[in-house]
């Protein structure tokens, strides 16, 4: 019984000593919240001199968990972070009003998802190394297109097109050339 009620008396005492709300003055920043052992860690705001804030989890110092990034162009991104980098589900609302929603792994678009650009034009599909690599990409006038969108931009292969008044076409290339 005496070990019990020890343990759960020196828990409390120690939890309560680590994990305290501070604020903390960097260089660059300043931090509100939950800190252990002087970095940030649970929940926490940390705003930087050149306009940009967090606002959302810690672990040991880094983003680690949900939050809200607000970028000083005013670029946003809501999500998931991991090691201070956006890593799994989030939306970023970049300052021209393009939206992309899907998924990240250590800061970049990578997976399924979706990007809205201002013109209207929508691509969904797989996202690889920050570029909307294989899908469908919407037009403005309703015309799809599908297929793979290298990034060096030799376009290679079949594009299913499927048009406004729901008529279809295939066009293929090679070497980026239009092949009849």
């Amino acid at each position: 019984m005496f070990k019990k009620v020890f343990f759960i008396i020196f828990s409390f005492l120690a939890f309560e000593s680590f994990v305290v709300a501070d604020i903390l003055k960097y260089e660059k920043a300043t931090y509100e919240g939950q800190t252990f052992f002087g970095d940030p860690h649970g929940r926490g705001r940390m705003e930087y001199t050149d306009g940009e804030t967090y606002s959302g989890q810690y672990k040991f110092g880094k983003k680690d968990g949900r939050g809200f990034l607000t970028y000083n162009d005013g670029t946003t991104y809501q999500g998931q972070f991991k090691d201070d980098l956006a890593n799994g589900l989030g939306v970023f609302t970049y300052s021209d009003g393009s939206i992309y929603t899907g998924m990240h792994k250590d800061g970049l678009s990578e997976g399924n998802g979706k990007f809205e650009y201002i013109d209207g034009r929508v691509f969904e599909g797989i996202f690889k190394n920050d570029w909307r690599y294989e899908g469908t990409i919407t037009l403005n006038d309703g015309t799809t297109v599908t297929g793979v969108f290298p990034k060096d931009g030799k376009t290679d292969g079949k594009y299913d097109i499927i048009y406004e008044d729901g008529s279809k076409d295939v066009w293929t290339f090679k070497d980026g050339e239009l092949v009849e």
